[in-house]
Formats: C-alpha cells, sequence, structure tokens
C-alpha cells in the first residue's frame, strides 16, 4: 500500500478548507483516510489560523515511505520541516520537447500563420466589396 499524504477538500462552496491527510494512494481525493495530521484553511482571517500540522506525525508517515503531494510538500516546508529528498518526478501532462514534437509544434504554428493571413485576405475582399456597394448606388432605394 503507497501512502501519500495530501489534502481532503472541505468546507462550502466558494469557501474550499482543507484536511491534511495521510491516505492510500488509490483512494480518491475526498475518499477514506487513514490519519487526519491537520488542516489548512487559506481564508482564515489571521494567518496563525490559516494551518494547523502535527508535525510529528508527519514525520513518522514521511520515516515509512509515504509521498507528498507538491502542496502538501510545501506547506511542511513552510512550517519548518525538513522533507527527504526525492526523485524529481515529472508532473504529468509536462512533457520534454522531443524532436518530433517540436517538429509538429513548428508545423502547427506555420498552419496558424498561414490561418491568420487567409483571414486577413478575406476580410480585405469583404470589405473593398461593401464599399463598392455603397459608391456604386449612393442614393437608390432597394427594390421591393
Amino acid at each position: 500500500m503507497a501512502v501519500v499524504l495530501r489534502f481532503k477538500r472541505i468546507g462550502r462552496k466558494n469557501r474550499p478548507a482543507y484536511r491534511l491527510a495521510a491516505a492510500d494512494s488509490r483512494d480518491p481525493r475526498d475518499g477514506n483516510t487513514l490519519e487526519v495530521l491537520g488542516f489548512y484553511d487559506p481564508a482564515a482571517p489571521r494567518k496563525d489560523m490559516q494551518v494547523k500540522i502535527n508535525l510529528e506525525r508527519c514525520q513518522h508517515w514521511l520515516a515509512q515511505g509515504a509521498a507528498c503531494s507538491n502542496t502538501v510538500a510545501s506547506l511542511l516546508r513552510k512550517s519548518g520541516l525538513k522533507l527527504p529528498v526525492s526523485k524529481s518526478v515529472p508532473r504529468p501532462g509536462r512533457k520534454r520537447v522531443t524532436k518530433t514534437r517540436a517538429a509538429r509544434l513548428e508545423i502547427k504554428t506555420q498552419r496558424t500563420a498561414a490561418k491568420v493571413e487567409r483571414r486577413k485576405v478575406r476580410v480585405a475582399a469583404k470589405r473593398t466589396q461593401k464599399r463598392a456597394k455603397k459608391s456604386a448606388a449612393p442614393g437608390a432605394a432597394k427594390a421591393t
């Protein structure tokens, strides 16, 4: 069982608060937890009321091999807890740019530029047509 330290969202709509919890990584974000380790209320009026964390229990779970989410790790560092240095795992969705990906990106930017250019030409042609119509029949009434 892989344990992670992550936030569970609580609170009402448009006023979030979070519980810091140790949970199985396969459980959903707001699902079952092994232990509640504290809370974080970003909208609290005073700074001392924003964060309450049981640092001893966090240290215990980290010693057992638990992983942290990026936000929890940041908050624990601000609270003064030394985190073990782990291998940097790239975040999902942020892949390195490979040669083929760079080539695709270049083609996409070229297509976008060509599309913009075609649109400019089309709009300019419509404007000249409208001007020609206006100048050809300045006072003519519409036939019904």
